[in-house]
C-alpha cells in the first residue's frame, strides 16, 4: 500500500503522464474518461496513515491504466501497435460508450462521430465526416457556434440542455445534454463533443415535481376539508335544532333548504380530497345514474353557457362496484376536458346504458371477461384529436395546451385512466378533427349489494340514557354536538383536546358510557388519546369523528377497537343511530 500511496501522491501533485498502448489516441481517451468523470464526480480514498482524500475518476482510471503496463514493456507494445489506424480505434472506443460522441477539427469539420450521435442528428456517419458542422446541422449550428469557438480557444463549455427529434419515436422530441471539451489534433486545436439522452431523467424529474404538487394540493385540500366540514357541522346541527321546535310551515321550508344546500356543500371537500389523493378509495355498490345526476348539478353552473349539457340515462341500469368519489372525479375531468375542446360552444352529452360484451369485444378492449357491463359515454362536438394525440392522451403530463395555461397540466386524462383501471374497467376513445370526441367507458356489472342501513324516524323525546364524553378542539362543533346530545337525553362532558380528554376520562370513566373523539386535535390527537383511554379501561366505547376524509388512520383505529366513524358534517339522526349502535 505504501508504494501505491507514493504513486497516488505523485499523481495528485500533477506529476503524472498516461503511457497507454497508443500515445496518439491518449488525448481522446483522456477526454472520454474526463467526460465520464464529469458525470460521476469524486470519491474518498483512505491511505495507510488513516487519512482520507478525494480522488477524481479521471485520475484513478488514467493512473491505473498507466500502472497496468510495466515500463519495460511499453516500448514493445507501442511498436506492436504503431500500425493501428488511430482514428479508427478512437471511433471504436466512442461507439462503445453509452452516449453520443464526435470530434471536430480546428475548422469545425467532423473528423469522427459515433453511430449514436449520428442517429441523434438524423444522418449517417458518412454524411458527417469531413464536412463543416454548419453544412450538416444548419439549424443547430448558430446556437452552438459561440461555444465551439471558445472551446477552440481552450475554454471548456458548460453542460447545456437542448431538444431534438427523437430518433426512435417519430414525431416526438427528446432532451439531450451536451458537453464540449478542447483537445489537440496533430498540433491543432479541436473539439470533443459528448451528447447524452436525458429524456427519461427529465421525465422522472417532471413526475417528481408533479407528484410533489399533487401532495401539496392534497395537504391543502385536507386542511380546507377539515375546516370547512367543521363549519358545516355547526350549520347542520343548529339548523336541525331549530327545525325540531319550529311550527311555522314557511320557516320549516327555509330551514330544510338550508340543510339541503349544506349537504351539497359537504360534497365539495370530498372531491378536493379525492383530487389530491388524500382519501382512500373504497369500492361500494353504486348507482351510476345517481352519480351522473349529482355531477350534472355541479357541472351545469361550471361550464360555459354556450355549451348545451344533455343527459341520457339507461333504464334498469346495473349497479357497479366503484368508489363514488373517484367516479365523480372521472366524470368531472372528462366533462371539463370536453368543455375546453368547445371554445365556441357546442353539445356535451352524457349517456349510460347496460351492454353485453362478447369474447371478441372483451379481447379488443383489454382482455376483459365477457358478460354484463355498464357503459358510460361522454361525447362533445369540439375540435377533436389527431391520431397522434389520441395515442398519447393517457401519458402523464402530455398536454396539447400551451405551456403555463391554466386549463390543464396533462394529468386529467391519466387520472381518468387510473380510475378506470382501478375499478376493473376499460376506456375507449373515438375522435375526428373538427368533428368531436367520444370517451366510452365500460364498468363490469357489480357483485356488491347496496348498503341496507334503514334509518328509523328520529326520536327526539329526550329519553336516551347515558353519559358521553366529547373530545373536540373546535368550540363550535363541540357546543352544537353537546346541544344535540342533550336534546336526545344524554348527559355530556366536553373537553378541547386529547390531553384534557384523557385526564377527565381517568377521573370519571366509571360514569362515562361512551366517548366521541375527533381524530385531529392539538397537543394530543384522537388515536393517542384512545390508546391511553384503553389503558385506563380496556372496554372503553368510542366513536370517531373526522372532517378530513378517510386517509387510512381511521381504519387502523377501527382495528384497535374504535366502534365506528362519523364523518363531519353529520345529521342529528345519524348521530343518534351511531350512539345507539355504540352503546347497545
Amino acid at each position: 500500500m505504501k508504494f501505491v500511496q507514493k504513486v497516488w501522491l505523485r499523481l495528485l501533485r500533477g506529476n503524472y503522464k498516461w503511457a497507454g498502448i497508443l500515445m496518439s489516441v491518449s488525448i481522446i481517451i483522456q477526454v472520454i474518461i474526463r467526460s465520464i468523470s464529469h458525470l460521476l464526480g469524486k470519491f474518498p480514498l483512505e491511505i495507510d496513515s488513516g487519512d482520507f482524500f478525494e480522488i477524481c475518476i479521471e485520475i484513478l482510471v488514467l493512473g491505473v491504466l498507466g500502472m497496468c503496463v510495466p515500463l519495460r514493456k511499453r516500448k514493445d507494445l507501442h511498436k506492436e501497435t504503431e500500425h493501428y489506424p488511430t482514428m479508427e480505434l478512437a471511433v471504436q472506443i466512442m461507439d462503445g460508450l453509452p452516449f453520443g460522441c464526435a470530434i471536430l477539427d480546428h475548422k469545425l469539420r467532423f473528423v469522427a462521430i459515433s453511430e449514436t450521435l449520428a442517429k441523434i442528428n438524423g444522418k449517417t456517419v458518412e454524411e458527417h465526416i469531413g464536412k463543416y458542422i454548419g453544412d450538416v446541422l444548419p439549424l443547430i449550428t448558430p446556437l452552438v457556434l459561440p461555444r465551439l469557438k471558445k472551446v477552440l480557444e481552450g475554454i471548456p463549455s458548460a453542460p447545456t440542455e437542448f431538444k431534438a427529434p427523437n430518433p426512435k419515436k417519430r414525431g416526438e422530441e427528446s432532451v439531450f445534454l451536451d458537453y464540449f471539451f478542447p483537445i489537440r489534433i496533430k498540433g491543432q486545436p479541436g473539439v470533443y463533443i459528448t451528447v447524452r439522452d436525458i429524456t427519461e431523467e427529465e421525465l422522472k424529474r417532471e413526475q417528481t415535481i408533479q407528484e410533489e404538487k399533487m401532495d401539496s394540493i392534497g395537504y391543502l385540500a385536507g386542511g380546507i376539508a377539515h375546516d370547512f366540514n367543521n363549519m358545516l357541522s355547526g350549520i347542520f346541527g343548529y339548523t336541525e335544532l331549530l327545525l325540531l321546535d319550529e311550527k311555522d310551515s314557511e320557516k320549516i321550508k327555509i330551514l330544510k333548504e338550508i340543510i339541503a344546500v349544506s349537504e351539497k356543500a359537504a360534497m365539495l371537500p370530498q372531491r378536493l380530497l379525492s383530487f389530491g389523493k388524500k382519501v382512500s378509495s373504497v369500492a361500494k355498490a353504486i348507482e351510476l345514474n345517481k352519480v351522473v345526476h349529482g355531477m350534472y348539478k355541479l357541472l351545469k353552473p361550471t361550464i360555459d353557457a354556450s355549451i348545451e349539457l344533455q343527459l341520457m340515462f339507461g333504464d334498469g341500469l346495473h349497479l357497479i362496484d366503484a368508489d363514488s368519489a373517484q367516479i365523480d372525479q372521472l366524470i368531472m375531468n372528462l366533462c371539463l376536458n370536453a368543455a375546453q375542446a368547445m371554445p365556441k360552444g357546442g353539445t356535451l352529452s352524457i349517456q349510460t346504458k347496460n351492454v353485453i360484451l362478447s369474447d371478441k369485444e372483451c379481447a379488443a378492449y383489454g382482455n376483459l371477461c365477457p358478460g354484463d357491463f355498464v357503459q358510460l359515454s361522454i361525447t362533445d362536438t369540439g375540435i377533436g384529436m389527431t391520431d397522434e394525440v389520441q395515442r398519447r392522451i393517457f401519458e402523464p403530463f402530455y398536454t396539447t395546451k400551451q405551456s403555463g395555461s391554466h386549463q390543464g397540466s396533462g394529468l386529467g386524462l391519466p387520472i381518468v385512466y387510473r380510475i378506470v383501471k382501478e375499478n376493473l374497467g376499460f376506456v375507449h376513445v373515438v375522435s375526428r378533427v373538427d368533428e368531436g370526441t367520444r370517451f366510452v367507458i365500460y364498468f363490469p356489472k357489480g357483485s356488491k349489494k347496496m348498503d341496507s342501513v334503514i334509518m328509523r324516524p328520529l326520536d327526539c323525546r329526550g329519553d336516551h340514557k347515558g353519559t358521553i364524553l366529547i373530545v373536540e378542539d373546535e368550540k363550535t362543533v363541540a357546543d352544537v354536538l353537546a346541544a344535540m346530545l342533550q336534546r336526545l337525553g344524554y348527559k355530556t362532558f366536553v373537553t378541547g383536546n386529547g390531553n384534557e380528554g384523557v385526564k377527565l376520562y381517568s377521573r370519571e370513566h366509571t360514569q362515562i358510557d361512551g366517548v366521541i373523539l375527533d381524530i385531529r386535535m392539538p397537543q394530543m390527537g384522537g388515536k393517542e388519546a384512545f390508546e391511553k383511554m384503553q389503558e385506563i379501561n380496556g372496554s372503553v366505547k368510542a366513536l370517531l369523528t373526522t372532517g378530513y376524509g378517510h386517509i387510512g388512520q381511521e381504519e387502523e383505529m377501527l382495528n384497535m377497537g374504535v366502534s365506528g366513524i362519523l364523518d363531519k358534517p353529520y345529521t342529528m339522526q345519524a348521530l343518534a343511530h351511531s350512539l345507539e349502535n355504540l352503546l347497545s
